[in-house]
């Protein structure tokens, strides 16, 4: 009877051990609009001790998954990324519920799984900044640049719609721009150009944020797996190189000096061996003269002072600058245009040819630049203007800068003036 009692108090425990168990695990049904590349993250709920599971990966358009409830808790969040096009899903599921099923739509994925914001000055990656992100309804986030991130700030899962980046990068410099965030964007993540008006320190161009790959060093004996050999004495080789340069140098210098001086024909001479070569000067001979200077021209104001033809009637020859041959058409007007100097669009022109010219985001305007999302849809116009041309702001969220100021309204360009649009620099040409 004692056996039997212990063996059924030893199941009893056996089964609720069991039972526990598969208490903590919920199984959770997953629903994707259509086949393709998919990566599921989940994140523990508040006051959860973690940790967070790996992603999975699935292709199906169905998938089911199993959850730890004592890790990530009964409402954990969970994440589905489209790979392909870098947009992501976000719900917050509740486990506890019967159905344990997220049926998801193409509309769904409103976030980007990646958005780099690019910190720049003169073209160039700053060194240190901070850079804080603040989207549609979430928090702000910050993020803090150091040299190892080459002016790139990272951040994730950031919803679409308006958002506003915030550059801090020294006492003083500190940088404000909207942009939007679209799920409609080029590879797998959306890059935001954050281009700095004041001077900060920044890297050198080409500069790399992390060391190089080197080709793999392998042992003595030439196995791929033995211990590598590390390179040894590159710095006493490079100055022993050094030493020896200098050496042959100067004793090159030296063969050459006792040339010139006659001392290596006389020791030769004395050996029995005659060196023949050029007289040296002698100091006696005739003095050095002066050749007697051309003759004086005589002016004529009918001929040309360069080329003696003689003048046309508007005072004028064939090889005087800028003059005109006779019945050849005269110069047309030139246009204004606006050459990209640096930025996004450095060396586009934008010449315009009729009576203005539209700079935007949007496919209508005339000079679209729909790749930088710092620009509005409609950000600037450009009209032509007696002796030059002007510019107008259209409304913009960034504003317009000529010379490094911010205009209001419409502003008057002159030929070298430098035009800010979004995160490109132009100069204004004729």
């Amino acid at each position: 009877m004692r056996r039997a009692a212990a063996l059924g108090s030893l199941l009893a425990c056996l089964a609720a051990a069991a039972g526990a168990q598969t208490a903590a695990k919920r199984g959770l049904t997953i629903k994707a609009p259509a086949e393709g590349d998919y990566l599921i993250r989940v994140k523990p709920a508040q006051g959860a001790p973690g940790p967070e599971p790996l992603p999975s990966r699935f292709t199906d358009p169905t998938t089911n998954v199993s959850i730890d409830t004592k890790a990530v808790g009964q409402k954990p969040m969970v994440m589905v990324d489209d790979v392909k096009s870098g947009n992501t899903a976000v719900r917050t599921v509740d486990l506890s519920s019967a159905d344990g099923l997220i049926t998801l739509r193409s509309s769904d994925f409103d976030h980007v799984r990646q958005v780099d914001v690019k910190v720049t000055y003169d073209s160039k990656a700053v060194r240190v900044a901070r850079v804080t992100l603040t989207s549609a309804g979430a928090k702000p986030t910050s993020v803090t640049l150091d040299p190892t991130r080459a002016g790139v700030a990272t951040f994730e899962d950031v919803a679409v719609g308006r958002a506003q980046v915030t550059v801090m990068a020294g006492e003083g410099v500190k940088s404000t721009l909207d942009a939007e965030i679209t799920t409609d964007h080029t590879g797998a993540r959306l890059t935001i150009n954050a281009p700095l008006g004041s001077k900060v320190p920044t890297l050198e161009a080409g500069a790399a944020s992390t060391a190089p790959e080197g080709p793999a060093m392998t042992a003595p004996g030439g196995a791929a797996g033995a211990p590598a050999q590390p390179a040894s004495g590159g710095f006493t080789s490079l100055v022993s190189t050094l030493l020896g340069l200098a050496v042959i140098g100067g004793i090159g210098y030296a063969l050459y000096r006792w040339t010139q001086s006659g001392g290596m024909a006389a020791t030769l001479k004395k050996a029995g061996i005659e060196v023949s070569g050029a007289p040296p000067p002698d100091a006696s001979g005739t003095p050095w003269q002066q050749s007697a200077p051309p003759p004086p021209v005589v002016a004529d104001p009918t001929r040309c002072q360069f080329c003696g033809e003689t003048k046309g009637p508007d005072g004028a020859c064939a090889c005087s600058v800028g003059a005109v041959p006779a019945g050849a058409p005269a110069p047309g007007p030139t246009h204004p245009r606006l050459v990209g100097v640096a930025g996004i669009y450095s060396g586009r022109i934008f010449e315009l040819g009729g009576s203005e010219l539209t700079f935007g985001r949007s496919p209508d305007c005339t000079a679209a630049l729909v790749d930088d999302t710092t620009v509005s849809r409609r950000h600037a116009t450009l009209r032509a203007d007696s002796g030059g041309a002007s510019i107008t702001d259209e409304g913009s969220s960034n504003g317009v800068y000529v010379n490094g100021v911010r205009i209001a309204g419409s502003q008057a360009l002159r030929p070298g003036d430098e035009v800010q649009i979004g995160a490109t620099q132009f100069r204004l040409e004729l």
